[in-house]
C-alpha cells in the first residue's frame, strides 16, 4: 500500500496509538495522527469542505457529525459503490436509529414477540435439519423470509402454498453476494402490500403452519407412522 494516512482524531481514550503502529507494519503506510477536541470537529469538517486534509475521523461524539451531515460534507469520503446504492440502502443510517437490538430471546418470548412482527429473516447460512424459526414466524402471522438451503428450505417449501403465487418468492432467498439487496428488496415489496392484502396472507401462513407443524398434527403424524399408514 505505502504512502501516508492522516487522521483527526477526539479521543484520547483508548489509546488507539498500538492499532496505528499495527496498521504501518501491515500496509507499509504512515500514520499521521492530530488530536481534535471533540466539539470542534464539526468547524474543522466545515473548513476544509473543499479540500479534507484528513482521511479518517476519529470522534468521541457524533453529535457534531450529524449537526453538518446534511450540507454533504461527507460527500469526499464516500465511496463510489455507495453512490450507486438504492433508496432503500442509502436510507440504512435513518433505519438504523429505529433498530432495537432484543438481545437472546427464549422459547417462552416468542408467542409474545412474534404476533407484533410483520416479518422475521432467518439468515442462517450454516445447514439447518429444520426450519422451525420459519414455521414459527409463519404460526404467528409474519412472514417467514428464510435462506433457500437445507430444513429451512423444506418448510419454505411445505408453507409456500399458502401463498398467492405472486407472494411466494417473498419467502426465501438464496445464500450468495446478492443476498442483503435481495433480502431488502422483498422486505420491502412485503411491507408495501395493500395492508389488507397482506394480512390475509398472513392469516393464511399461520392457518397452514398450525394445519402441518401444530403439536396436534405433529402427533397425529406420529402415531399415523406407527400405525404404517404414512405415506412417506
Amino acid at each position: 500500500m505505502g504512502g501516508r494516512l492522516r487522521v483527526y482524531s477526539g479521543r484520547n481514550r483508548p489509546d488507539l496509538t498500538p492499532i496505528y503502529r499495527l496498521f504501518e507494519g501491515l500496509t507499509d503506510t504512515k500514520v499521521e495522527v492530530e488530536m481534535i477536541y471533540h466539539l470542534d470537529v464539526e468547524r474543522r469538517l466545515i473548513d476544509e469542505r473543499d479540500d479534507p486534509k484528513a482521511e479518517v475521523l476519529v470522534t468521541n461524539s457524533q453529535v457534531a457529525v450529524e449537526a453538518v451531515r446534511d450540507t454533504d460534507i461527507f460527500e469526499p469520503y464516500r465511496a463510489e459503490v455507495a453512490r450507486g446504492y438504492d433508496e432503500w440502502l442509502r436510507a440504512a443510517p435513518e433505519a438504523a436509529a429505529r433498530v432495537h437490538f432484543t438481545g437472546r430471546l427464549e422459547h417462552e418470548d416468542l408467542p409474545l414477540l412474534l404476533p407484533a412482527c410483520e416479518a422475521q429473516v432467518m439468515p442462517s447460512t450454516f445447514p439447518e435439519s429444520f426450519g422451525m424459526v420459519a414455521a414459527e414466524a409463519a404460526a404467528c402471522g409474519a412472514l417467514p423470509l428464510s435462506a433457500g438451503h437445507s430444513g429451512m428450505a423444506e418448510v419454505t417449501a411445505t408453507l409456500r402454498p399458502a401463498l398467492p403465487e405472486h407472494l411466494r418468492p417473498l419467502m426465501s432467498f438464496d445464500v450468495g453476494p446478492g443476498a442483503v439487496r435481495e433480502i431488502g428488496s422483498k422486505l420491502v415489496t412485503w411491507l408495501e402490500l395493500d395492508p389488507g392484502e397482506r394480512d390475509e396472507a398472513r392469516a393464511a401462513l399461520a392457518s397452514e403452519a398450525a394445519r402441518r407443524y401444530s403439536w396436534e398434527s405433529v402427533a397425529e403424524g406420529v402415531i399415523a407412522a406407527a400405525s404404517g399408514q404414512s405415506s412417506g
